[in-house]
C-alpha cells in the first residue's frame, strides 16, 4: 500500500482592496448578481459572475423553488447561460459571493459539489485552468486557479476523450 498527500494552494486576500483591479470588478459583478437571487426558503443570496475570453461577463444568482430539488445555484445559473450562448470553451474566471438576508457571512462561499462538476466540464472544454474568486459579505476572499483545487480527482470530458 502507498499513501499519498493531496494539497491545495490558494491565495487569501483580507479585503477587496488587495484583489487585482480586473478581478475586483468581477467580484463587484458577483455582488450585483446577488440582488436578483430568489431565496425565500433559505434567505441566503448567492451571486456569480463568469468572465469569458473576450472580457464579457455573464451573471447568475441562486433561484430557489418550493420543490427544493428544482433549485439552481448561482454558478450553474450563470454557466448554463454561457452554454446557451455556445461559449463552453470561453470561461476564464468565476467569482462567487454570498450572504444571508438577515446576517452577513464572514467566510468565503464556495461552489457546491454539483457546481464543481459543471465547472469541471467547462474547464475541460476550454483547455485552460479557470480562476476562482470566492467571498462572503465580509472577511477573507479566496483565489484559486484550476478546478482540481476544488474538485480533486474530478471526472469530465477529458476522461471520455471528448476534449
Amino acid at each position: 500500500m502507498q499513501q499519498r498527500l493531496l494539497k491545495t494552494t490558494f491565495d487569501v486576500y483580507t479585503s477587496l482592496d488587495e484583489v487585482l483591479s480586473e478581478e475586483k470588478r468581477l467580484m463587484e459583478k458577483a455582488k450585483e448578481a446577488m440582488q436578483s437571487a430568489h431565496s425565500p426558503y433559505s434567505d441566503f443570496m448567492v451571486g456569480c459572475a463568469v468572465e469569458l475570453a473576450n472580457g464579457d461577463i455573464v451573471l447568475g444568482s441562486n433561484q430557489e423553488n418550493a420543490a427544493y430539488g428544482s433549485t439552481i445555484c448561482a454558478e450553474r445559473s450563470a454557466l448554463m447561460t454561457v452554454g446557451s450562448m455556445n461559449r463552453h470553451s470561453d470561461v476564464r474566471k468565476i467569482a462567487v459571493m454570498g450572504t444571508g438576508r438577515t446576517f452577513e457571512t464572514s467566510s468565503p462561499v464556495t461552489p457546491c459539489g454539483a457546481c464543481r462538476q459543471v465547472i469541471k466540464e467547462f474547464e475541460d472544454l476550454g483547455g485552460a485552468p479557470i480562476t476562482f474568486l470566492m467571498s462572503g459579505a465580509k472577511g477573507d476572499i479566496y483565489r484559486m486557479v484550476g478546478i482540481d483545487s476544488l474538485l480533486p480527482f474530478g471526472f469530465g470530458p477529458k476522461d471520455l476523450n471528448l476534449s
